[in-house]
């Protein structure tokens, strides 16, 4: 299909070698249809200077092409997402998971004398890293969920569906806001036995946090129309979408 809407482009081993996967991948999806039709008629009337058409630094190769095109052959990858502050936090909380194991095995096999705080730092960074990523996940719609009854559905019905699980996620996170600060509050006084840390900021306080995140992102994906997660079939329209 490529060689046929290039055929105007004399040199295709080159162009391949230009465009790569980048062009397969993105170039149909991204290049007005206009344009299409220009190169799979061969219409080769240039609409400016020749610099224009191929301005410094571009390969001779692609002088046939519209700006357009070349722009979609030449552009860089996209780089990779930046991570967020709580992205980082999660990281840094599995990264102490695994010193911590990975210290308490050395202790006990090799040196032959356990570490008595290990199991239970482990314990609590596993709940704070566990709750924060349901955050996370809610973010990037990636939760599990049972799609078999939400995919038969009409598509404006599966759509209001969706939405409404959506709003009893806010809503349920709401609560373990609310009732997770009470939580912490009510717990102060108590420590953790081997660490001797408060265990209402050690473990109990990640829950409204996490609840807290969640409401954010929550809140965000409705008013994007985002109601389903990633997971949904090919009957089924994602985020707001009707088909």
């Amino acid at each position: 299909m490529v060689e046929k809407a290039y055929m105007a482009v004399e040199d295709l081993d080159v162009y391949r070698k230009l465009c790569q996967l980048h062009l397969e991948k993105t170039l149909e999806r991204k290049l007005p249809a206009r344009d299409r039709r220009w190169h799979v008629a061969g219409d080769r009337e240039p609409y400016g200077s020749e610099n224009e058409l191929c301005p410094p630094g571009c390969p001779p190769e692609t002088r046939n092409l519209k700006p357009e095109t070349r722009n979609l052959m030449t552009e860089q990858p996209a780089s990779p997402p930046r991570l967020s502050f709580l992205d980082k936090v999660v990281v840094v909380f599995f990264g102490a998971i695994l010193v911590i194991v990975l210290t308490a095995v050395f202790f006990r096999y090799v040196i032959g004398h356990s570490l008595s705080w290990s199991d239970e730092a482990v314990r609590y960074l596993f709940v704070q890293f566990t709750l924060l990523g349901v955050a996370l996940a809610l973010r990037d719609r990636q939760h599990i969920r049972v799609e078999f009854f939400v995919e038969h559905l009409p598509p404006k019905l599966r759509k209001g569906v969706e939405a409404l699980g959506l709003l009893l996620v806010l809503a349920f996170n709401l609560l373990m806001l609310v009732y997770g600060m009470r939580w912490v509050f009510e717990s102060a006084g108590f420590t953790t036995p081997a660490l001797g840390m408060p265990l209402n900021w050690v473990l109990f306080a990640v829950l409204p946090v996490s609840a807290l995140f969640a409401l954010v992102y929550g809140v965000r994906r409705l008013l994007r129309g985002e109601y389903a997660e990633l997971d949904v079939g090919a009957s089924e329209p994602a985020g707001g979408e009707e088909s």
